[in-house]
């Protein structure tokens, strides 16, 4: 969903909505088996987590020769992945709980198109620093994870972008 207006001072601002909502899902790990229980918000090993609510959205300002943009990335929470140890109470991790938080995060960026053919784009992505939620997610096999989820957080803290696009005419 995007939308657009003109404002009073000659600039335009435009705002955009991306929104995932899943109803359910199920696996089954054979043709001829049955359905599974409901995975959605739950943690699986394998394929696309089933989270049941994801949104990106953004808001954007733009006057002459220069636009500034706002983004969100957002991610539900969900039943986290419990570890063997956790599971029979042998191990007490401090961070553990038995459910991840919601991911949420922000964007900044300012565009200039000034120059003949030439559009300079100079960011700051995770603008509010936030860490992913901690998940017990670790992949032995892959090595990702470590305390985060790679199929709904980044593990990058905040960091800068300078983008500089040219078009050949």
């Amino acid at each position: 969903m995007k939308g657009n207006a003109d404002v009073g001072d000659g600039g335009k601002i435009t705002a955009g909505f991306d929104l995932s909502y899943l109803l359910a899902k199920k696996s089954k790990l054979l043709a001829s088996a049955p359905w599974g229980p409901e995975e959605i918000n739950q943690f699986t090993r394998v394929s696309d987590l089933g989270l049941r609510w994801k949104h990106t959205a953004f808001v954007s300002y733009r006057k002459g020769n220069w636009s500034y943009q706002l983004n969100q990335l957002y991610r539900t929470g969900y039943v986290d992945n419990v570890l063997p140890g956790v599971l029979n109470g042998t191990v007490h991790p401090p961070q553990w709980s038995p459910t991840v938080k919601a991911y949420n995060v922000f964007g900044l960026s300012v565009s200039y198109r000034g120059l003949k053919n030439v559009t300079v784009v100079a960011g700051i992505k995770n603008l509010f620093n936030t860490h992913p939620p901690f998940s017990a997610a670790y992949d032995g096999n892959l090595g990702v994870g470590a305390d985060w989820e790679p199929r709904v957080a980044d593990p990058r803290d905040r960091s800068y972008t300078l983008r500089l696009d040219y078009r050949f005419r």
